[in-house]
């Protein structure tokens, strides 16, 4: 088992295994989405509401998460779709994902050292279902000006700024000629933009 996957972690899916499939449940033989592309980040989620089981979940050689990531298929320009299932972590000593590693950002208003898994220039996408709200100012009472529907891709731009426990970026949508707002990397628990890809 990879112990040094947890709840709430970032992983990496490790490139020359052919990506990796995403199942309604944690075993090789139930119904296959469209895979996780090799390099992509994925956020391992907590267990889901309907499984009782242990978790993660161990069955035979494999160990199995509950994700969300992007596939390769697009739903429209510069938006990926985003899918969420059970995914092996690993088939006994061969790891189809590894950890991905983050830096201090800075230190928040309130003292914290936040951690952030992107850098200036940086494509990401949205991860929440629900999409994400674009803010005026990198504050989470700020105005929303605009919103971005999850898979959609943008470059994070400037420096982060860490205020209210968060990591605020500016971004930019592809084509646009400036940052349209701030949205947050993350509120501890939760990602909000990933890498799209670590290639």
């Amino acid at each position: 088992m990879l112990k040094h996957l947890q709840v709430g972690s970032l992983a990496i899916v490790i490139p020359g295994k052919g990506g990796n499939n995403v199942r309604a449940a944690p075993n090789g033989t139930s119904v296959s989405g469209s895979p996780i592309p090799e390099h992509a980040v994925l956020a391992l989620l907590p267990r889901p509401a309907n499984w009782s089981g242990a978790y993660p979940y161990a069955l035979n050689t494999h160990v199995w998460w509950y994700v969300r990531s992007r596939t390769d298929d697009h739903v429209a320009p510069h938006r990926f779709r985003v899918i969420e299932g059970w995914t092996a972590a690993n088939e006994g000593a061969n790891d189809f994902l590894e950890l991905m590693d983050g830096t201090v950002a800075g230190v928040d208003t309130m003292g914290t050292a936040l951690t952030t898994h992107l850098g200036a220039g940086q494509d990401v996408y949205v991860l929440p279902s629900d999409g994400l709200n674009v803010r005026a100012a990198p504050d989470p009472h700020s105005a929303r000006v605009d919103g971005l529907v999850v898979g959609s891709v943008v470059s994070v731009v400037g420096s982060p700024v860490c205020s209210n426990k968060m990591v605020w970026w500016q971004v930019q949508p592809p084509g646009a000629a400036k940052p349209i707002g701030w949205c947050s990397e993350g509120d501890g628990q939760e990602w909000y933009l990933i890498p799209l890809t670590l290639e």
